[in-house]
């Protein structure tokens, strides 16, 4: 269980378990391999402070830079699949009753972001004027949903 403002059914709608991926040529792995999708924040954090317990200096810590790096590559690989991927089905689903939506909106809280979704622990804000606070306009929406977003990358770049 994940938040305590989600209903079980509400989380069995998101938490989807493992998913099976198939590796690129480029990673000396199994051709096939059992991972577990999500943990993205953890998982980012984790290789964030190898690279930054690691020399600069240190001619032995260069191949576990190289190392590190590739991780974040193949983290920040799999997070943009995931997301493309299940953002594409919300967004092709968005008219259909949400007993028919393969992906169901949760209740976070508050109206102006949109419909809310997690899957696979990433956390999506469809933004429109669902509860008529712009008076239907879904530019307004989008606009705040585009300046959160950029508080987030601000807030990111600061280090």
């Amino acid at each position: 269980s994940n938040s305590s403002s989600c209903s079980e059914s509400e989380e069995d709608d998101w938490q989807w378990g493992k998913a099976t991926a198939r590796d690129d040529d480029d990673r000396e792995e199994e051709e096939d391999e059992e991972v577990v999708v999500g943990q993205w924040n953890s998982r980012f954090q984790v290789i964030i402070n190898k690279l930054q317990n690691l020399s600069l200096l240190d001619e032995s810590s260069i191949q576990q830079r190289i190392e590190a790096s590739q991780e974040l590559t193949y983290l920040n690989e799999d997070f943009v699949h995931a997301a493309k991927t299940f953002g594409k089905i919300i967004i092709s689903e968005v008219y259909l009753p949400r007993q028919k939506k393969t992906i169901k909106p949760i209740n976070l809280g508050g109206v102006a972001g949109g419909q809310k979704y997690i899957v696979h622990e990433i956390l999506f804000k469809f933004a429109y004027d669902g509860a008529n606070l712009f008076k239907g306009d879904n530019n307004a929406p989008a606009k705040v949903g585009g300046h959160e977003l950029k508080g987030l990358m601000s807030y990111f770049s600061l280090g």
